[in-house]
């Protein structure tokens, strides 16, 4: 009873600590902002042509919660270093006048992720409609970005302080209860949690399986899915995930007693998808699949430190 209680924390310490580092990690949305995503038809005028001389995007959209503070978009870098820039243009639905204009540099867009377009939160923005245009300046075409138009490639960020949360509690239980509806009803956000619980999943199954070879299996398939989600998943990461899914491969590893040739394989199979990745126009998951080259190398070298001292020992 002893045992199995303990091993029933150690599961609960796993999975709350990877929870929290979830939520510092993921850069959509911060702990104090709502994000919700527009997958219906937005765009009343779109391209998949770089944004340059007399090609804009225009668009209508609702916004969701009160506080609207950002339109964040995928951005089409074309693969290449781009130069110049745009300007994005906001207004309420039937004023005349824009009521935000920012002109933006676009060589930090990131391919394959949404960018915010931001500006001093509207308060008392919910349920109404907004119009937005983006423009260029400067740019041409085979000097300007793009954007990407479909599932997840459109988002509205509602911005809370603080002090607003803490000193109202009927907007705290409403902001919370959004909060968990927004990262449980988003396959996006599914996926992305469920890394940070693979090491509690892995104590769990070391503790409950003991036929090695199935249990070896069943960290192989968490292996792969943790690294498959990192790679391919669209969304902003903080750079201290890769750390995180590192540290939870070695104990993967560690558990199931894996060799290190299984870290080896790994990253060759990541080194044969960069190539592909590139072909396909995913720079992002090519960039993605580099970092997990290097650290897949750390991991096989602590594992190859381990077997050569269990062999001389």
């Amino acid at each position: 009873m002893k045992k199995i209680l303990i091993d029933a924390l150690v599961f609960i310490g796993l999975f709350t600590v990877g929870l929290i580092v979830g939520f510092m990690c993921y850069q959509e949305s911060y702990i104090t902002t709502l994000l919700h995503y527009h997958d219906n038809e937005i765009y009343s005028l779109y391209s998949a042509n770089p944004i340059a001389g007399t090609v804009s995007l225009r668009g209508e959209l609702i916004a969701t919660y009160d506080n609207f503070a950002s339109v964040k978009l995928r951005i089409n870098t074309f693969n290449r270093m781009n130069m110049t820039h745009i300007v994005f243009k906001l207004k309420e639905k039937g004023n005349p006048d824009w009521s935000v204009v920012n002109t933006y540099t676009i060589d930090r867009f990131v391919s394959g992720l949404l960018y915010p377009f931001g500006f001093p939160p509207i308060p008392n923005s919910k349920g109404k409609t907004y119009d937005f245009e983006i423009v260029s300046i400067d740019g041409t075409n085979d000097n300007a970005i793009g954007f990407i138009s479909g599932y997840h490639d459109v988002a509205t960020q509602y911005v809370f302080s603080k002090s607003e949360l803490i000193g109202n509690k009927k907007l705290l239980v409403e902001f919370v209860k959004e909060k968990i509806i927004n990262a449980v009803g988003d396959i996006y956000s599914i996926i992305y949690f469920g890394m940070f619980c693979i090491p509690a999943l892995a104590w769990i199954a070391s503790r409950c399986i003991r036929k090695k070879q199935v249990l070896r299996c069943i960290f192989v398939g968490l292996c792969c899915y943790l690294f498959l989600a990192f790679a391919y998943l669209p969304i902003d990461m903080h750079s201290n995930t890769m750390i995180f899914i590192a540290l939870s491969g070695y104990i993967i590893a560690y558990l199931s007693n894996a060799p290190a040739s299984l870290a080896y394989t790994f990253a060759l199979f990541s080194l044969v998808e960069i190539p592909f990745a590139i072909f396909f126009g995913n720079t992002l998951a090519a960039n993605k699949l580099s970092m997990l080259i290097f650290f897949l190398l750390i991991v096989g070298g602590m594992m190859s430190l381990k077997e050569i001292k269990k062999v001389t020992q």
